[in-house]
């Protein structure tokens, strides 16, 4: 499992809008229609490119019972699911299916685990579930996304209707320099057997730095609707996913290691852990780019006393 981490190009995909965990005994199940158009403008010293993206998925949610990911009573695991609609742009990257672990009580996503995890999927990963990070209860929340951690104020409207903003990010949000310019999304509330909303849409502007010379601005405009017509049926392989990623579609076995390929990888790891000590970031990174060496790593550790 792979925790929340910073990224600029996933977080500008997908809007950050959606709704409260259901907290029933029976699990949830919601399928979403996803339609958004992504209007971005990159400037690098003086020349200036222009892309309009349009983006067209079906989302399907799905809370899913046990105990997995080391879960307490105050958290949810939902299975995740997109598939690409027909108006999406053309070479628009699929995206299998993930894991997400989410707090009840704040909405705030805590992990993301993918069966075959590239850093690519996991910020589409990132990007898509900050749609479903949010909670009925007006208030200042901190969440986080693929930009990194931020503020966000849900106000309560007329006609069953919520109102959320993000306030801004934090300063340890990335290097990158990302400002929110505009964020307003509205939401209205769903059934709790539809695990969120029954409906969203919103606009948001968004400004970054990624270097001295080069500034990106953004303009995104979602709908997001709750759409039973594109509900899977009941024996679909979605749901017989469970809290196990690795019994999930593509998973990838452990690769076997001989005992010289073994001592390689561990101190090449070794050496990377130490070169990274003082860069929290890059020592996580390091970790989780050799997860399949954990436990030779402890053993190691162990025998070294």
């Amino acid at each position: 499992m792979a925790r929340v981490r910073t990224s600029w190009k996933a977080g500008l995909l997908v809007l950050a809008m959606a709704a409260p965990p259901a907290e029933s005994a029976t699990s949830c199940y919601g399928s979403y229609r996803l339609q958004q158009q992504l209007d971005l403008q990159m400037q690098f010293s003086d020349q200036r490119k222009f892309r309009r993206i349009t983006v067209e998925r079906i989302v399907h949610v799905r809370e899913l019972g046990g105990s997995g990911m080391a879960m307490s009573r105050d958290q949810a695991l939902f299975a995740v699911w997109s598939q690409e609609g027909e108006k999406s742009d053309p070479g628009s990257s699929s995206l299998p299916p993930f894991l997400a672990r989410v707090n009840r009580s704040s909405g705030r996503l805590l992990e993301i685990g993918l069966a075959d995890e590239t850093p690519e999927r996991l910020e589409a990963a990132l990007s898509l579930f900050d749609l479903f990070q949010y909670v009925g209860k007006p208030g200042r929340y901190r969440y986080r996304n693929a930009n990194g951690e931020y503020t966000a104020t849900l106000k309560r409207l007329k006609d069953g209707w919520l109102e959320r903003v993000n306030a801004g990010y934090a300063e340890t949000a990335g290097k990158i320099g990302t400002e929110v310019l505009q964020s307003r999304i509205l939401l209205r509330s769903g059934n709790p057997g539809d695990c969120f909303f029954r409906e969203a849409r919103g606009e948001e502007v968004v400004r970054a730095r990624l270097g001295k010379q080069t500034r990106v601005r953004t303009r995104s405009e979602l709908e997001l609707t709750l759409d039973r017509s594109a509900a899977l049926a009941r024996d679909h392989w979605f749901f017989a996913l469970d809290s196990d990623i690795r019994r999930w579609p593509g998973a990838r076995p452990k690769a076997q290691l001989d005992p010289g390929q073994r001592e390689q990888r561990l101190a090449a790891l070794k050496q990377a852990l130490l070169e990274s000590a003082g860069d929290d970031r890059g020592f996580l990174r390091q970790l989780r780019s050799a997860q399949d060496l954990w436990p030779l790593l402890s053993e190691m550790l162990s025998g070294q006393g």
